[in-house]
């Protein structure tokens, strides 16, 4: 197993529980090649943080390339029948010369529209972007897009009085800043 991997873990006391016996100050990409290897192509569904990777199985012969939930981290990539490139910024896929440069004439007027969305497309034709909340797998002959994560609609939240609401908020913000900090 190989993994590269950009980013940062917001649930690492939780993935060392689950993970087994490791060191608690292990960095994050060597606690995502363990999440990699315990649970495979589910693993982006297991990190909180923001972070992309790219796996490789080799017994398996597949790659996984992994976006977090929201899609802060970039991750790219070129799929044609001859081979799978892949890389954390666009210029560096485009960099191979076997990718072809042709603009994505749709993807070019929705930005001169104003209306970019954050799904797949990017300005070229030939390259994608791996969609936040996704994994991109390519295996021999085959690849495949995995939706892991979506938001859940919930219903609404309901407090007694606007004291109620902003305790709840500071928890919240209180949690979210504890996890970022090591």
């Amino acid at each position: 197993l190989w993994l590269a991997f950009d980013g940062r873990l917001d649930n690492r006391p939780d993935l060392l529980d689950q993970l087994g016996p490791l060191d608690p100050q292990v960095p994050d990409a060597a606690l995502a090649l363990a999440a990699f290897a315990r649970w495979g192509e589910g693993a982006g569904a297991r990190l909180l943080g923001d972070f992309a990777f790219v796996a490789w199985d080799g017994a398996a012969r597949r790659l996984v390339c992994c976006r977090d939930h929201l899609g802060i981290r970039p991750l790219y990539y070129h799929a044609s029948p001859a081979r799978f490139v892949c890389a954390s910024e666009i210029a560096q896929v485009l960099a191979h010369p076997a990718v072809p440069r042709e603009p994505d004439l749709a993807t070019v007027a929705d930005h001169l529209a104003c209306d970019v969305r954050n799904g797949g497309g990017t300005l070229y034709r030939h390259v994608s972007r791996v969609p936040p909340g996704h994994a991109v797998i390519a295996e021999p002959g085959r690849i495949r897009i995995e939706r892991y994560w979506a938001p859940e609609p919930r219903s609404p939240i309901r407090y007694r009085d606007d004291e109620a609401y902003a305790a709840h908020c500071r928890e919240l913000l209180g949690r979210s800043v504890a996890a970022r900090l090591r």
